[in-house]
């Protein structure tokens, strides 16, 4: 059987960037283990865990990593690996991860590599080209394309018949037979064995609120929305497939067990769409006394969302709720075809408050066609949500993900330029001191201040209006755990900065 080796990157970031997500790799967790279950010999090189601590400077002035080096993922990989699989899932990896690929290829100049993800698959057949020979791209879900793909290296057979590839072929890109989505309810569980979990214990900057021992879990993947901003529908299509509940709720009781967590958080687009699935899982949960607590923080649509159902979702333990409403300009909601009734939307938040779940808002600024008017109403409805009782909020500049539908319609009347794609101006969103923008209408600067200025009134408002939550983020800083993402994002970027003032005393001496 063939080795496998996969690789998770380490992340990239601007240090005046306000956050930085410390994510589990579930993604290629969730490869090992269907290559696994075929035979092979897999071993996962966790760029991000498996040296946390470690910031270092990218060739990219301003831009940093977190994790191991390049040259340290070099030294990971071996002498004898069959199959290399690279995960490619942010845009804004992709500037650095280009030159991980390199760099590989040097190393190990016939070993067909494989690259996956979300990025991957949205802008395949742009950066197939800047790609070293016999380096393929995976469309879409990956389970069954890399075990596909090994099976055709480890057998010599041809590996431009595998469906799901993208790659070079005389000079031309070439897409092999369409692949078809995972059957998520037939997929072994991720393979965490092959990962070590304890760097992200505690107190990091994860994906969700620290609540002690946390661990990311899958219950569907793709969405079923059609938002023009977003670049989903490239790599899951328009549809949802979900896991049988039962099924989510005994991983659940595996990880309690075997790993001692105490908190789950839910990396899917849009779990919350089906009412009866979310009932069933929490009666569950309730039924077999799982003590957990579980939280939501991606960013979910809000249409099934009622109190009673809130409230069910409360006793199950759910203790945090990200919403993404992302203006609060109707005719902006149009436009970005997210249809919000702001009233209900505020009730909700309302509802959600009172039962005791820590609500987040997701919020967009600087979308092309958006004006001052379009912004003052955004930030009006963004006080509002503080009045409400929102705990936080999240407000980003537009960038323009590749293979979204506004990225494409922009592409098509030449409005998007190269530096979004092959530069690390797509770190811009979550940097404050950036003037990278995408906006016809309002100037970059005015949006940045728009975006810091919201955000800290928005927090002013809400510690005014509930003063008591100044007490409880002294406690939790010093307990060192989290109930809101500001309590985290604040001791998470005091974190980063501190580690990369201490890199850069090394580097001096």
């Amino acid at each position: 059987m063939a080795h496998v080796v996969l690789i998770r990157p380490p992340i990239y970031f601007r240090l005046s960037s306000y956050s930085v997500v410390l994510s589990m790799p579930i993604a290629v967790a969730y490869l090992a283990a269907n290559l696994r279950r075929f035979g092979h010999t897999v071993d996962i090189i966790d760029g991000i865990g498996e040296a946390i601590d470690q910031v270092g400077q990218t060739e990219i002035p301003k831009v940093f990593f977190r994790g191991l080096s390049h040259q340290q993922i070099l030294e990971r990989i071996g002498d004898n690996p069959d199959v290399i699989g690279i995960s490619a899932m942010f845009t804004a990896d992709w500037p650095q991860l280009t030159r991980l690929v390199w760099q590989i290829r040097q190393k190990y100049p016939i070993v067909p590599m494989l690259i996956g993800g979300e990025h991957a698959t949205a802008t395949a057949d742009k950066i197939v080209g800047q790609l070293p020979e016999n380096t393929f791209i995976a469309l879409g879900e990956g389970e069954q394309t890399i075990v596909d793909f090994t099976k055709a290296v480890e057998s010599n057979g041809s590996l431009s018949t595998v469906p799901g590839l993208v790659f070079l072929q005389d000079g031309e890109v070439r897409y092999s037979p369409q692949p078809q989505r995972a059957k998520i309810r037939e997929l072994p569980w991720p393979a965490w064995d092959l990962v070590d979990l304890e760097p992200y214990m505690g107190d990091r900057d994860g994906y969700g609120v620290a609540r002690g021992r946390s661990i990311a879990i899958l219950a569907s993947r793709g969405c079923s929305k059609k938002c023009r901003f977003c670049s989903s529908a490239r790599f899951w299509k328009y549809h949802q497939e979900f896991r049988d509940p039962d099924d989510v709720v005994d991983e659940i009781i595996h990880y309690v067990q075997a790993y001692q967590i105490v908190d789950f958080h839910f990396i899917d687009l849009n779990l919350v769409v089906r009412p009866k699935w979310v009932k069933d899982f929490c009666n569950l949960l309730i039924d077999r006394n799982v003590n957990v607590t579980w939280q939501l923080p991606t960013g979910v649509r809000t249409e099934v969302l009622s109190k009673e159902l809130l409230e069910l979702m409360h006793a199950a333990g759910c203790r945090n709720l990200t919403l993404s409403p992302e203006s609060g300009s109707w005719r902006t909601l149009l436009s970005i075809k997210k249809p919000l009734d702001i009233e209900k939307f505020l009730d909700l938040v309302r509802n959600a408050t009172q039962v005791g779940i820590h609500v987040k808002c997701n919020i967009i600024v600087g979308f092309p066609d958006e004006n001052w008017a379009d912004i003052l109403q955004t930030i009006k409805f963004t006080m509002r949500l503080a009045l409400a009782g929102a705990d936080d909020v999240g407000i980003f500049v537009y960038a323009p993900l590749p293979g979204s539908d506004i990225y494409k319609e922009l592409e098509k009347m030449g409005m998007v330029l190269s530096e979004w794609d092959d530069s690390d101006n797509i770190l811009a969103y979550m940097d404050v001191t950036s003037l990278a923008s995408a906006s016809m209408n309002v100037d970059a600067k005015y949006l940045r201040l728009a975006q810091v200025g919201t955000m800290a009134a928005f927090y002013q408002l809400g510690f005014a209006t509930h003063p008591w939550r100044m007490a409880r983020f002294v406690k939790n800083a010093i307990l060192k755990r989290s109930d809101t993402v500001f309590e985290q994002r604040v001791l998470g970027w005091l974190r980063r900065v501190w580690l990369a003032s201490s890199r850069s005393l090394l580097l001096r001496h």
